[in-house]
C-alpha cells in the first residue's frame, strides 16, 4: 500500500480555506478596523479572528459565503474585545458597530447581485425564461413543464444546471480578473 498517495481528509479543507482566505484577508482586516477605534488593537483582533477561523474552518460550508461568514466570527471577537474593554473612553455605540457592520455586509451582497445580473446575461434566453417561471411566486414545476413542453424531471433538471453554472459564474465573478 502507497500511503504517500492516500490524502487527508483535512488536505482538500486546508487548501480551500488558505485560497479563500487570502483572497478575502484585507476584507475582513476592513471590516474589523472599521469597527475598531485603535489601529494596534484592530491588528490584535485580525490576528485573533485568524486564529479563529482556522480553528473553525470545519465548520465552513465549502460554496457558501466564505466573507459573510469570516465577518461572522470577527464580529463576536470584536463583540469579546468590547467587553473585555468596556472602560475605555473612546468606544463606538452597539448601534453604530451594527450600522457599519449591516454596511460591509450590504455592500458584499451588491457585489454578488451585481455578478449575479452579469451572469444571468450570458444565459441562453430560454433558460432564463424557465429560471424565472420556476422561481415566480405561486409556481410550481408542474405548471413549468407544461409552460415550456418537457417533463417535471426535465425542469428540475435544468433549473439545478443553471444554478450550479450561476453559482460557478459569480465566484468567477466574485474572485475578479485572474493574474497569471
Amino acid at each position: 500500500m502507497n500511503e504517500s498517495k492516500a490524502k487527508t481528509p483535512a488536505g482538500p479543507r486546508e487548501d480551500e480555506f488558505f485560497g479563500l482566505f487570502t483572497r478575502y484577508q484585507r476584507r475582513i482586516y476592513a471590516f474589523i478596523r472599521s469597527m475598531v477605534s485603535n489601529s494596534s488593537d484592530a491588528d490584535d483582533l485580525f490576528q485573533e479572528t485568524s486564529m479563529r477561523l482556522w480553528d473553525q474552518r470545519a465548520k465552513y460550508v465549502s460554496g457558501s459565503d466564505f466573507v459573510a461568514w469570516a465577518f461572522t466570527i470577527a464580529r463576536y471577537q470584536v463583540a469579546t474585545y468590547r467587553k473585555a474593554n468596556a472602560r475605555q473612553k473612546l468606544q463606538y455605540s452597539d448601534q453604530f458597530l451594527d450600522v457599519v457592520a449591516r454596511k460591509m455586509e450590504e455592500e458584499n451582497a451588491e457585489e454578488r447581485q451585481l455578478a449575479l445580473a452579469q451572469c444571468m446575461d450570458k444565459l441562453s434566453p430560454r433558460n432564463v425564461q424557465i429560471l424565472l417561471a420556476f422561481y415566480a411566486p405561486g409556481a410550481a414545476a408542474r405548471q413549468v413543464a407544461t409552460q415550456f413542453g418537457g417533463s417535471v424531471d426535465a425542469v428540475y433538471q435544468t433549473i439545478s444546471r443553471v444554478r450550479r453554472i450561476l453559482h460557478e459564474c459569480i465566484q468567477q465573478s466574485l474572485k475578479g480578473p485572474q493574474r497569471p
